[in-house]
């Protein structure tokens, strides 16, 4: 039991298997078409009607997106590979007995339906009978595959991706974590230009110059005022204001130079490039964004109904608690004594410090408006009633804790693309796979 939100990915049916379901009925209603076997994956079995439903609604999307449509022969060997993957899956969840039930089927379907521009699962049935009657339980059918698939997916993913704390020190060490959360620098660019076949004597004309320009940008000077001071035609100058750019958009030849600068009206000595001399004024910078966020200090006691204790009964029984502490009796002992809420009653029913949106909506409404050192009067969650305590409040610097969220959020993701590639390849390596060849006129 926990009062915190659960949120779980789900995972709505793949491009595969849409087109299978729905472009292969299309297909199956037409009596006149022959259907036959192009591969098999251990029990399970591929049918020419699905492979080409799954071709249309691959090519159809690649064009979509702008992507260029393979030939024929390619395109029809690729998503044969998919669906082999597809099959494999199948035969594991069978193998494994992976269990979905229908409320996460109904949901999937729901959405499908709105994709297919009607509002209600019975519509969405009537919609795929008229397309080939009896198939709308073949519709379910694989709907609750592709759930499972995902569910199999998501396990095996947690099994091999592990992001250490390590790990993330190191990421928020790199210069790529620099780029994602670093600072951002403002700066007034400035080049005095050389031809690539400068004399020497010009490159020391040229040095001089941006040694003036650059006293002219440490006292002060405006950027009209500087391109108005220094231009010529022997030397011209070349520059203006750059805006907000990320350490990993800054110019190589000068960007430890900048990263160097600390303070808006810094100014950077003359840097040589292919091109000349180029002086930079730092303008502005901002740090790393810095994220605060109010946090509750809060105790409850739980009660919740059960098989010897009636909803009824559970109310009575947390009105009582809370005419106890009405009393002046100890909330610590009451709610060690009482509480059904194993992770808290130990403490004396303390959750700690609180964020907003981590407790269920009625529990956070409740701490949201409860002023600090005040008892709520007793409320219903879906886990019993509650009586809580705000003992504190106060703002709380998260910015490293987001920054850590984070870095593991993209390692995860980063992993999982290559153990999702490799789980694939395990799992049709361990498939009986046979192709067949269409059959003879």
């Amino acid at each position: 039991m926990t009062l915190f939100r659960q949120t779980k990915p789900f995972a709505w049916l793949s491009s595969i298997s849409a087109a299978v379901m729905l472009a292969s009925f299309s297909v199956s209603a037409q009596a006149e078409v022959l259907d036959y076997i192009v591969a098999t994956v251990n029990s399970e079995v591929v049918l020419s009607s699905e492979l080409e439903a799954a071709m249309a609604d691959r090519a159809s999307r690649l064009r979509a997106d702008g992507q260029p449509v393979p030939d024929t022969e390619t395109l029809r060997a690729q998503t044969l590979e998919l669906l082999v993957q597809r099959g494999a899956q199948v035969s594991l969840i069978q193998s494994a007995k992976t269990r979905v039930d229908n409320t996460m089927v109904n949901q999937a379907l729901q959405k499908l339906a709105l994709q297919r521009g009607v509002q209600t699962l019975g519509d969405l049935q009537a919609m795929v009978e008229r397309e080939s009657p009896g198939s709308y339980a073949r519709l379910r059918e694989i709907t609750r595959e592709e759930i499972a698939a995902e569910q199999l997916k998501a396990q095996e993913l947690g099994r091999r991706v592990n992001v250490s704390d390590q790990d993330i020190d190191y990421f928020l060490a790199s210069p790529e974590s620099q780029t994602l959360y670093g600072a951002k620098y403002n700066t007034d660019h400035f080049r005095v230009f050389l031809p690539n076949d400068a004399s020497a004597s010009q490159e020391q004309t040229a040095l001089a110059k941006a040694q003036q320009l650059r006293s002219a940008m440490i006292s002060g000077a405006d950027v009209d005022q500087l391109l108005s001071d220094f231009q010529s035609d022997s030397l011209p100058v070349q520059g203006g204001n750059m805006g907000f750019h990320e350490p990993s958009s800054l110019p190589g030849y000068a960007k430890d130079q900048i990263l160097a600068l600390n303070t808006a009206g810094q100014v950077t000595q003359p840097v040589r490039a292919a091109d000349g001399f180029h002086v930079i004024r730092l303008k502005d910078k901002q740090d790393k964004v810095q994220k605060v966020e109010p946090q509750w200090q809060v105790q409850h006691i739980l009660i919740s109904p059960s098989e010897t204790l009636s909803p009824q009964q559970a109310r009575e029984r947390i009105n009582e608690i809370y005419g106890a502490l009405q009393n002046g009796e100890n909330f610590d002992t009451l709610a060690s004594t009482y509480s059904n809420d194993p992770g808290s009653a130990s403490k004396g029913g303390s959750l700690g410090w609180v964020s907003q949106g981590v407790m269920v909506k009625p529990f956070e409404e409740r701490m949201l408006s409860t002023p600090s050192g005040q008892i709520t009067a007793p409320f219903e969650t879906q886990f019993g009633w509650h009586v809580m305590r705000v003992n504190d409040t106060r703002q709380q610097d998260v910015t490293e804790k987001l920054m850590r969220e984070q870095a593991k959020k993209v390692l995860t993701e980063r992993l999982s693309q290559q153990a999702a590639e490799d789980w694939l390849q395990e799992l049709n390596a361990q498939s009986y796979v046979r192709t067949f060849e269409p059959p003879a006129p």
